[in-house]
């Protein structure tokens, strides 16, 4: 069953009871709906982003998978990392669990306002800061420790729970398999896993670092947020996935920025175009494991077939090039 959108009446009273906090009038918005559902609310002026997690997500195994992905965001601002942090509850949580939005034990959560605005394309020194902040961000994930679990976005998540769902999908509709693709997909991860599984090249990422997830002030200077995504994985991922690669020079700028911190292994490098081949196949995973958003999609997957074969058409025929 789809995850029912709470009332805002309820919110409201929520916020007020938990937080502490009345909201201004006129003031809550929907600003993005899908694997959570995220308002803006503000008190007395103030911003803030609250999130209502959908439940029943495949990589999320219990409550504590999210108490940590808010405990990484509390560690992160307060080393001075620019991410959206959360708000505790009056009673200290991080977490809110209610049944008041009419489903039973939803998680919630409050959190800073990301400033700034949305850039599509990136200048020269806004790309630098960019890489720079991003391998500060990881650096600094080392020290950062939890009694929680959270997962790893490893080959099962960015290769092999894909393939599987993608098969199932097909051939539940009469299409043709994987065929050839999948043999070439899995080329690419044996690449990925030259790769050390140890710190520095691996541990904490953002795991969904695309320009949705994150906004510039007019200085130039990032601030990221919806960490949803987030867990253990390749620390080259994250940058090999960015979506900021418009010109040679902007890319050279995002990496340059990242290399200044942490230079990158041999194997990194050589790895990265194996991580863009596969970030396609781990976003049509990520839906088909997550049915319960489906309802969300505009066009719910009338063309869906059609997208998944021409991203496995789009997996280089020769296989990856050693």
């Amino acid at each position: 069953m789809p995850h029912t959108e709470p009332e805002p009446l309820a919110i409201e009273s929520y916020l007020s009871s938990s937080y502490g906090i009345p909201i201004d009038p006129g003031s809550f918005r929907l600003i993005r709906h899908g694997f959570n559902h995220t308002y803006a609310v503000e008190s007395g002026g103030v911003s803030h982003a609250f999130r209502v997690y959908l439940r029943r997500k495949y990589y999320v195994e219990s409550p504590n998978d999210l108490r940590f992905e808010l405990e990484w965001l509390r560690f992160l601002r307060a080393e001075e990392l620019p991410v959206a942090s959360p708000v505790a509850r009056t009673d200290g949580e991080l977490l809110g669990t209610t049944s008041s939005f009419g489903e039973e034990n939803d998680h919630c959560a409050l959190f800073t306002w990301a400033h700034g605005e949305r850039h599509k394309e990136l200048s020269i020194d806004e790309a630098a800061c960019l890489g720079e902040t991003l391998a500060r961000l990881h650096a600094v994930s080392d020290r950062f420790h939890s009694p929680h679990r959270r997962y790893h976005l490893d080959l099962k998540y960015l290769l092999n729970e894909p393939l599987r769902l993608i098969e199932t999908y097909l051939q539940a509709r009469n299409r043709p398999g994987l065929g050839d693709a999948g043999d070439r997909a899995r080329e690419y991860g044996v690449i990925i896993e030259r790769i050390s599984r140890t710190p520095p090249y691996y541990g904490l990422i953002h795991g969904d670092f695309h320009n949705g997830n994150m906004y510039f002030e007019c200085d130039g200077k990032p601030t990221f947020f919806d960490f949803d995504h987030s867990g253990y994985g390749w620390r080259v991922y994250d940058l090999a996935t960015a979506d900021y690669r418009t010109s040679e020079e902007v890319r050279a700028a995002l990496f340059g920025g990242y290399e200044a911190v942490r230079p990158l292994l041999p194997e990194e490098k050589a790895a990265i175009p194996a991580f863009q081949k596969l970030r396609p196949l781990w976003d049509i995973g990520d839906v088909l494991a997550t049915p319960e958003m489906w309802h969300q999609v505009e066009e719910p997957f009338e063309n869906y077939v059609e997208y998944i074969e021409k991203v496995l058409s789009e997996l280089d025929e020769k296989g990856p090039q050693e």
